[in-house]
């Protein structure tokens, strides 16, 4: 305590406490590297979620059936950015 007779006092208690769950399951790795089902796409959109949001969440690229062109879903292609990753020619695709 001060001389006067006053003292000044903080104090902080902090201990935050979260639960991480495992991603090495058996589950996880295929259900990440799998594709979506439409089923799946189609319950998001009826829940309300718009269709700009699941396009952009949800798919990695539109391909052109008739020219086999694939075009990347990036948002940095929307607005015609220097830095857009180029369109993938049908003959550079993997088989």
């Amino acid at each position: 305590m001060a001389q006067n007779g006053v003292g000044l006092g903080l104090q902080a208690l902090s201990s935050p406490s979260f639960d991480v769950a495992a991603l090495d399951t058996r589950d996880f790795t295929p259900g990440i590297l799998n594709p979506l089902s439409h089923q799946l796409f189609r319950y998001f959109a009826e829940y309300g979620v718009s269709e700009q949001m699941l396009a952009l969440l949800l798919l990695e690229r539109v391909v052109d059936e008739t020219t086999d062109q694939q075009i990347p879903n990036d948002p940095r292609c929307w607005f015609e950015r220097p830095d857009c990753p180029e369109q993938i020619a049908p003959e550079a695709t993997l088989a």
